[in-house]
Protein backbone atom coordinates (compact mmCIF):
# COMPACT_ATOMS: atom_id res chain seq x y z
CA UNK A 1 0.00 0.00 0.00
CA UNK A 2 3.12 2.38 0.81
CA UNK A 3 4.70 1.62 -2.27
CA UNK A 4 1.81 1.76 -4.24
CA UNK A 5 0.94 5.17 -2.69
CA UNK A 6 4.13 6.72 -3.06
CA UNK A 7 4.77 5.24 -6.87
CA UNK A 8 1.06 7.57 -7.63
CA UNK A 9 2.71 10.34 -5.99
CA UNK A 10 6.03 10.41 -8.29
CA UNK A 11 3.81 9.29 -11.00
CA UNK A 12 1.61 12.55 -10.47
CA UNK A 13 4.17 14.47 -10.30
CA UNK A 14 5.88 13.49 -12.96
CA UNK A 15 8.37 11.33 -11.69
CA UNK A 16 8.17 8.26 -13.97
CA UNK A 17 11.24 6.76 -12.96
CA UNK A 18 10.57 6.72 -9.13
CA UNK A 19 6.98 5.92 -10.08
CA UNK A 20 8.19 2.31 -11.44
CA UNK A 21 10.69 2.03 -8.97
CA UNK A 22 7.82 1.82 -6.32
CA UNK A 23 5.47 0.39 -8.33
CA UNK A 24 7.39 -2.62 -9.06
CA UNK A 25 8.73 -2.88 -5.66
CA UNK A 26 5.05 -2.66 -4.35
CA UNK A 27 3.90 -5.66 -6.69
CA UNK A 28 7.06 -7.91 -6.09
CA UNK A 29 5.58 -7.58 -2.43
CA UNK A 30 1.91 -8.39 -3.19
CA UNK A 31 3.46 -11.55 -4.60
CA UNK A 32 5.34 -12.48 -1.96
CA UNK A 33 2.52 -12.02 0.15
CA UNK A 34 0.19 -13.39 -2.04
CA UNK A 35 -2.56 -10.13 -2.56
CA UNK A 36 -3.43 -11.39 -6.02
CA UNK A 37 -5.68 -7.57 -6.04
CA UNK A 38 -2.92 -6.00 -4.59
CA UNK A 39 -0.80 -7.37 -7.67
CA UNK A 40 -3.15 -7.23 -10.53
CA UNK A 41 -3.86 -3.35 -9.48
CA UNK A 42 0.10 -2.86 -9.31
CA UNK A 43 0.40 -4.15 -12.52
CA UNK A 44 -2.42 -1.87 -14.03
CA UNK A 45 -0.70 1.43 -12.50
CA UNK A 46 2.91 -0.18 -13.89
CA UNK A 47 1.38 -0.14 -17.55
CA UNK A 48 -0.03 3.48 -16.79
CA UNK A 49 3.49 5.04 -15.46
CA UNK A 50 4.80 2.52 -19.40
CA UNK A 51 2.38 4.37 -21.22
CA UNK A 52 2.95 8.26 -20.04
CA UNK A 53 6.37 7.39 -20.51
CA UNK A 54 5.88 6.61 -24.12
CA UNK A 55 6.54 2.81 -23.85
CA UNK A 56 4.01 1.51 -24.93
CA UNK A 57 5.13 -2.67 -25.80
CA UNK A 58 5.89 -2.49 -22.02
CA UNK A 59 2.66 -1.00 -21.30
CA UNK A 60 1.07 -3.63 -23.13
CA UNK A 61 2.87 -5.83 -21.45
CA UNK A 62 1.98 -4.96 -17.45
CA UNK A 63 -1.43 -4.66 -18.69
CA UNK A 64 -1.61 -7.90 -20.01
CA UNK A 65 0.43 -9.31 -16.95
CA UNK A 66 -3.08 -7.53 -14.64
CA UNK A 67 -5.45 -10.07 -17.00
CA UNK A 68 -3.32 -12.94 -16.51
CA UNK A 69 -3.57 -12.25 -12.72
CA UNK A 70 -6.96 -11.52 -12.75
CA UNK A 71 -8.15 -14.64 -14.40
CA UNK A 72 -5.88 -16.98 -12.50
CA UNK A 73 -6.86 -16.07 -9.72
CA UNK A 74 -10.21 -15.32 -10.03
CA UNK A 75 -10.29 -11.77 -9.19
CA UNK A 76 -11.65 -10.78 -12.70
CA UNK A 77 -13.77 -7.76 -11.22
CA UNK A 78 -10.85 -5.36 -13.02
CA UNK A 79 -10.47 -8.24 -16.30
CA UNK A 80 -12.35 -5.67 -18.69
CA UNK A 81 -10.51 -2.73 -17.69
CA UNK A 82 -7.86 -4.45 -18.14
CA UNK A 83 -8.54 -5.96 -21.27
CA UNK A 84 -9.46 -2.71 -22.24
CA UNK A 85 -5.99 -1.07 -21.45
CA UNK A 86 -4.31 -4.06 -23.28
CA UNK A 87 -6.92 -3.20 -26.45
CA UNK A 88 -5.66 0.76 -26.31
CA UNK A 89 -2.03 -0.16 -26.18
CA UNK A 90 -2.84 -2.82 -29.44
CA UNK A 91 -4.49 -0.15 -31.23
CA UNK A 92 -2.22 2.85 -30.70
CA UNK A 93 0.71 -0.56 -31.75
CA UNK A 94 -1.30 -0.92 -35.24
CA UNK A 95 -2.52 -4.68 -34.19
CA UNK A 96 -5.67 -4.16 -34.85
CA UNK A 97 -6.96 -7.39 -34.50
CA UNK A 98 -5.34 -7.78 -31.34
CA UNK A 99 -6.87 -5.00 -30.40
CA UNK A 100 -10.38 -5.62 -31.70
CA UNK A 101 -10.18 -8.82 -29.99
CA UNK A 102 -9.76 -7.67 -26.59
CA UNK A 103 -12.25 -4.79 -26.71
CA UNK A 104 -14.29 -7.12 -27.93
CA UNK A 105 -13.56 -9.39 -25.05
CA UNK A 106 -14.11 -6.77 -22.51
CA UNK A 107 -17.30 -5.12 -23.97
CA UNK A 108 -18.81 -8.79 -23.65
CA UNK A 109 -17.71 -9.11 -19.72
CA UNK A 110 -19.03 -5.39 -19.20
CA UNK A 111 -22.36 -6.66 -21.02
CA UNK A 112 -22.33 -10.15 -19.01
CA UNK A 113 -22.26 -8.19 -15.47
CA UNK A 114 -25.06 -5.21 -16.89
CA UNK A 115 -21.95 -2.43 -16.21
CA UNK A 116 -22.90 0.80 -17.64
CA UNK A 117 -19.80 0.30 -19.92
CA UNK A 118 -21.38 -2.34 -21.89
CA UNK A 119 -24.78 -0.36 -22.62
CA UNK A 120 -25.26 2.04 -25.54
CA UNK A 121 -22.14 0.27 -27.21
CA UNK A 122 -22.64 -1.76 -30.37
CA UNK A 123 -20.59 -4.81 -31.12
CA UNK A 124 -18.82 -3.35 -34.25
CA UNK A 125 -16.39 -6.63 -34.25
CA UNK A 126 -19.35 -8.88 -35.66
CA UNK A 127 -20.25 -6.03 -37.95
CA UNK A 128 -16.98 -6.16 -39.39
CA UNK A 129 -16.30 -9.76 -39.39
CA UNK A 130 -19.85 -9.72 -41.24
CA UNK A 131 -18.61 -7.51 -43.75
CA UNK A 132 -15.64 -9.25 -44.08
CA UNK A 133 -17.52 -12.84 -45.08
CA UNK A 134 -19.49 -10.70 -47.27
CA UNK A 135 -16.70 -9.40 -49.26
CA UNK A 136 -14.74 -12.60 -49.24
CA UNK A 137 -18.43 -14.23 -50.75
CA UNK A 138 -18.44 -11.48 -53.43
CA UNK A 139 -14.93 -11.85 -54.33
CA UNK A 140 -13.91 -8.42 -52.93
CA UNK A 141 -11.81 -9.34 -50.13
CA UNK A 142 -8.44 -7.24 -49.90
CA UNK A 143 -6.40 -9.41 -47.46
CA UNK A 144 -5.87 -6.68 -45.07
CA UNK A 145 -6.77 -9.05 -42.11
CA UNK A 146 -3.97 -10.36 -40.12
CA UNK A 147 -5.02 -13.36 -38.36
Amino acid sequence: DLHKARGLIARDSGDTESALRHLIAGAAAARRAGEPVAQEQLANEIGVVHWRRGDLDASREAFAESVRICESAGVDFDTPTALHNVAYCDLELGRFDAADEAFGRALGIFRERGHARGEGHRDERGDRQQARAEEDKEGKGHGERSE
